[in-house]
């Protein structure tokens, strides 16, 4: 402020002078303890073991008021005089939102999600779809008109179904390898822990089903078209999930390897080779009688009766089989 520096850049008055006093001469004897037994100290004075003396009553005193500043800064949170009544809840990402929130597998998928969001790495494996998909990627530029919409809807819930499993379903047991042991110990049940990783990927899934369906309508196709693909889309996407966790538990992988680049955690490549001929055979079949049934072009004959009916009860019954077997692999590991 000026009224400070009138008293410290005026030589006339004696706050200027109290410089040399109060800080230089101090230091100067402090550092002249530094030549003691040297060709240059000089003569040690009252004033050199005045300061030292100073410096080592000091000491304690400084450690002790240290002491006590760190642990209010470190173990102590603020909390104002608004703030005395109320409880303090943690922010953290794995507060599960609704409607997550409604049961533990809902949390325990809200937790997969999150930690797939921090660590992107975990899910490369999922590129390896780009080899199958790509070739097609011409076949949406050269069709137009009515074909566009019916091309939309089939590659959304083809990729959806594939989401719902490849995401976090085709390594369930190795993918929790650095928390394995933790998880063995808790209280959750088997069935808790396979439901979760379900959910995960159907959250992934089924969003994806739903919005390219309904906006295909834009190009050309009926809103009936639309609601039936989505929700043959929706019950593909569980099944397809249930699957993924059955076959990645039959073999899982523990170790890292480089795969594009990143040293991870990946599946099998045979389990991802087989689940994506599996889901994407069987989604393109069930996509196929779908779009035949709702334009009416299906004719129904006893073939078509046996037929439908083995694909309906292979698609069901593999499905479920799978997620049985994930759970029985989850409740044999122990800890021995």
């Amino acid at each position: 402020s000026p009224f400070a520096r009138q008293f410290i850049g005026e030589p006339h008055l004696s706050v200027q002078r109290l410089f040399p006093t109060a800080a230089v001469h101090p230091l100067g004897e402090y550092l002249a303890h530094a030549f003691l037994g040297t060709p240059i100290s000089r003569p040690t004075s009252l004033g050199a073991v005045a300061v030292l003396a100073a410096l080592i009553a000091l000491t304690p005193v400084g450690l002790a008021v240290s002491t006590k500043q760190v642990s209010t800064l470190w173990f102590t949170d603020p909390v104002g005089n608004n703030e005395s009544t109320q409880v303090r809840r943690s922010s953290g990402g794995f507060s599960a939102p609704r409607p997550f929130a409604w049961a533990k597998p809902g949390r325990i998928a809200w937790g997969i999600l999150v930690r797939g969001r921090r660590d992107p790495a975990e899910l490369s494996h999922l590129l390896i779809a780009v080899f199958f998909i790509a070739p097609f990627g011409t076949m949406f530029l050269e069709f137009s008109g009515d074909a566009l919409g019916p091309l939309i809807t089939g590659g959304g819930v083809v990729l959806a179904t594939y989401l719902s499993g490849a995401t976090f379903g085709l390594n369930p047991l190795g993918d929790e390898r650095p928390q394995l042991p933790f998880i063995l110990l808790t209280e959750t049940s088997s069935a808790a822990l396979v439901r979760g990783r379900l959910l995960a990927g159907i959250a992934i899934g089924v969003p994806v089903a739903v919005l390219s369906s309904f906006v295909s309508i834009l190009f050309g196709i009926t809103v009936l078209q639309a609601v039936a693909t989505a929700a043959v889309g929706v019950v593909m996407c569980l099944a397809a999930a249930m699957f993924a966790v059955g076959i990645g538990s039959a073999y899982p992988i523990y170790e890292e390897r480089e795969f594009w680049g990143t040293e991870t955690v990946v599946p099998s490549t045979l389990v991802m080779m087989v689940y994506l001929f599996v889901v994407g055979g069987g989604t393109v079949l069930g996509l196929f009688v779908t779009w035949f049934a709702v334009t009416g072009n299906v004719v129904l004959t006893p073939v078509f009766g046996v037929l439908f009916g083995t694909y309906l009860l292979l698609t069901s019954g593999v499905s479920y089989g799978s997620y049985r077997y994930a759970l029985r692999r989850h409740r044999r590991y122990t800890l021995a």
